[in-house]
């Protein structure tokens, strides 16, 4: 499995697996339950520029021109939607990894 990422600081602290700032730890944690739920047998972390990411693209759409977002989608492809966890309450406190699972896979998931 590769993963590149454009953020020093997240592949320090993924590389790492442990973050000093609380809800970051979380994040680690919860990436690392991901990758092992996958059964991915090994793991490659590496850098790349931002002007060179095409997961990029989606975040920056909303700056292209309809032709630009036209000319990206032709390119990489059909935009698929992104399922951002639930991973604290209303009141700000952080959901049980289970809950945070089941917000990104749903409750039909096998677990094991």
């Amino acid at each position: 499995m590769e993963l590149w990422i454009d953020n020093a600081g997240a592949i320090g602290a993924l590389i790492k697996g442990y973050s000093g700032v609380p809800d970051v730890a979380r994040l680690v944690n919860l990436f690392e339950f991901s990758v092992a739920a996958l059964g991915a047998s090994s793991l490659y972390i590496d850098y790349v520029p931002s002007e060179s990411n095409p997961a990029d693209v989606p975040s920056r759409a909303h700056e292209m021109s309809v032709e630009e977002a036209s000319d990206a989608l032709a390119e990489y492809g059909q935009q698929v939607p992104m399922t951002v966890p639930s991973l604290a309450d209303q009141e700000g406190n952080w959901l049980s990894f289970i809950s945070i699972a089941t917000s990104i896979w749903g409750s039909g998931r096998d677990a094991s």
